[in-house]
C-alpha cells in the first residue's frame, strides 16, 4: 500500500519543485508552460524515454469538470475546462502536472468542480490548526497536488510582498489577479494557519537543506 507522506515531507517537495520551476520563470504570474518543460523532462529522465505531453481544451456544460489527465506513459493527456476564467485553467493544469510528478498508485484521481475545490480547501485548513508536520500525514493525492500547485504559483517566498499589497490596500482579488490563481487560493494563502505552517516548514527546509 502506498504510504501517505508526512505534511512536512510534501512541503518539503512543493518548496523544491517551486524553487526550481522560479529558476526558469523568475517573473509572477509564473508561466504553467514552464512548469509543464520541468515535468516533462522530469518524467523523461525518470520514465528513461521522451514523454511528450498535450493540453486539450474542452467546453464542458457540467459543473463537476475541471481536469483531468489520461497518462499513456509515453504521452500524457491534460484535458481542461476551457469556460472556466484564466486564473482557475492555470491552477488546475499546474495541479494536474504535479499529479504527474506525485504518481500515487493508490489513490484515485477524481475531477473536481470549483466548489469541491473550494469544499477541499476548507478542509486543509482545518486540518492544519495545531498540525504536526512530522507525525500527520496528507489525506490524498488531491490535498497534496494543491499544496504543490499554490507553493508553485503563489509560494510563501512571496508572502512579503503580499503583505505589502495588502497594506496598500489591495484586496484578496486584487492579489489574485496579480498572479493569476483563483481568489479561493489566496484566501487559503492568507489565512493564519496556513501562514504559520508554511513559516514553519521553510525554517525546517532552510534548516535541513541548506544547500539545496
Amino acid at each position: 500500500m502506498h504510504h501517505k507522506p508526512s505534511y512536512l515531507s510534501v512541503f518539503f517537495a512543493a518548496i523544491r519543485l517551486s524553487r526550481r520551476i522560479g529558476k526558469q520563470s523568475p517573473e509572477f504570474p509564473r508561466s504553467v508552460e514552464a512548469v509543464e518543460s520541468f515535468v516533462r523532462e522530469q518524467l523523461s529522465m525518470t520514465r528513461k524515454r521522451k514523454v511528450v505531453i498535450q493540453f486539450h481544451p474542452r467546453i464542458y456544460e457540467g459543473k463537476v469538470f475541471l481536469g483531468t489527465i489520461e497518462d499513456s506513459f509515453e504521452k500524457v493527456n491534460i484535458y481542461y475546462d476551457l469556460n472556466k476564467n484564466r486564473c482557475w485553467r492555470r491552477f488546475i493544469n499546474t495541479k494536474e502536472l504535479c499529479q504527474l510528478l506525485y504518481d500515487s498508485p493508490d489513490d484515485a484521481h477524481l475531477t473536481s468542480s470549483p466548489e469541491q475545490i473550494e469544499s477541499l480547501l476548507r478542509q486543509i485548513l482545518a486540518g492544519l490548526n495545531n498540525v504536526d508536520l512530522i507525525n500527520n500525514h496528507a489525506a490524498s493525492s488531491e490535498e497534496v497536488t494543491v499544496f504543490y500547485a499554490i507553493e508553485i504559483l503563489l509560494p510563501h517566498s512571496e508572502r512579503g510582498n503580499v503583505e505589502q499589497m495588502l497594506a496598500d490596500g489591495r484586496s484578496p482579488r486584487e492579489i489574485a489577479s496579480k498572479y493569476l490563481v483563483p481568489e479561493v487560493m489566496v484566501n487559503l494563502y492568507l489565512a493564519q494557519h496556513y501562514k504559520d505552517v508554511m513559516s514553519r516548514a521553510y525554517a525546517e527546509f532552510r534548516d535541513q537543506h541548506q544547500d539545496d
